[in-house]
């Protein structure tokens, strides 16, 4: 079973969203600790993969309407 990688944009950017709720909520129950910057370190990551799944779906966009070229791909 093949996702888009919008879906899975989405999935992350939730997780992510999900790691800041839990950090805000550990820092305020206990402080700031080695778990919050874990769980900011997790959502970074998370954020990050989002961002990079939305570019994929940018190129396989290009490429299926044909304006893809190598020139971009290293912009």
């Amino acid at each position: 079973m093949r996702f888009s990688p919008t879906g899975i944009s989405v999935v992350y950017f939730v997780l992510g969203t999900i790691f800041i709720l839990l950090a805000i909520r550990s820092v305020n129950v206990v402080g700031w600790n080695l778990w919050t910057f874990f769980l900011i370190g997790f959502a970074t990551f998370d954020y990050f993969l989002a961002f990079k799944y939305y570019q994929v779906r940018k190129i396989m966009k290009q490429m299926q309407n044909g304006q893809y070229d190598k020139e971009n791909k290293d912009k």
